[in-house]
């Protein structure tokens, strides 16, 4: 599915590599005055959640050098108070909370319910994940400018090679601009280093914020649409909501060994591909019987 694609291959670049806020508390402005930036303080800072906290919307957009592909993501909070994610990747459009996603590519529409603990956009790192900073220094407009390299396995090389030459012996470096007040990612660019020490600079990606949030036709299509509540009730005890437009059908997807259910007992699966929402439901992720 292109939506989770094109957030994992965000994801993949920004999570590491697997896409923030005035965050003016006292452990903020003790941490911004220490004379290095910690992956500790740059994490805790730098997710959807913890930034939407702080500004009113969250934008991404990313420049592929090889291949010219462009990306664009915004993240906010919708009225309800569900962080949500809207996605413009090159044709393929999409709109996204923690529970649910709505995407068109290609002309046709789907729509998926996620019953899975992962979530995919409250958690979304702007930033390399799992790793330490190489090196750090402060640019002429006095950001927080750090460096990670990141070791490439067989799976990541494979998957990085549909759009860039890439092999094992490669490394992964990302050069991130932090903001020096609140330690929110002003910009990400990504390269492949070489054995011999050369670099690919394969893409930038730029972070904006309080930006005035558009929708891309498709999704605004969506979002003014008749549409009924899907409430997802998890087994330790979370509620998840989804809202689908009236008659159409939706696909989910549950961690390994579980499925949907019509009722709290498991005697009634969904089907892969629902009948056409016609009402309010309630559902319930269980251990598949």
């Amino acid at each position: 599915m292109k939506q989770k694609k094109l957030l994992v291959l965000a994801s993949t670049i920004l999570l590491m590599i697997g896409i923030l806020t005035g965050c003016q508390n006292s452990s903020e402005e003790s941490a911004s005055k220490s004379d290095k930036l910690t992956m500790e303080e740059a994490t805790k800072v730098n997710k959807a959640s913890y930034l939407l906290e702080h500004y009113n919307s969250v934008s991404y957009s990313q420049l592929d050098y090889v291949g010219g592909n462009t990306i664009h993501i915004t993240y906010f909070k919708d009225d309800k108070g569900n962080i949500c994610a809207t996605a413009d990747d090159s044709g393929y459009k999409g709109y996204m909370t923690d529970a649910f996603s709505f995407s068109r590519e290609k002309g046709e529409s789907t729509y998926t319910l996620y019953a899975t603990k992962e979530v995919n956009v409250s958690d979304y790192l702007f930033m390399v994940s799992g790793s330490e900073f190489t090196s750090q220094s402060i640019d002429k407009t006095g950001n927080i400018v750090c460096e990670t390299e990141a070791e490439i396995d067989q799976e990541f090389a494979d998957n990085l090679s549909e759009t860039w030459p890439v092999t094992i012996e490669d490394k992964m470096i990302t050069t991130t601009a932090f903001a020096p007040d609140d330690f929110r990612v002003l910009s990400v660019d990504f390269s492949i280093r070489r054995p011999d020490k050369s670099e690919l600079k394969i893409a930038s990606g730029v972070l904006l914020y309080n930006q005035e949030i558009q929708h891309a036709d498709a999704v605004k299509g969506y979002l003014d649409a008749e549409k009924f509540t899907i409430s997802i009730n998890m087994e330790d005890g979370n509620l998840r909501t989804a809202e689908v437009p009236k008659g159409e059908v939706y696909k989910w997807e549950c961690d390994e060994g579980y499925a949907l259910y019509l009722d709290d007992k498991g005697t009634m699966p969904i089907l892969e591909t629902s009948n056409p929402v016609q009402s309010n439901m309630t559902l319930y992720c269980l251990p598949k019987k």
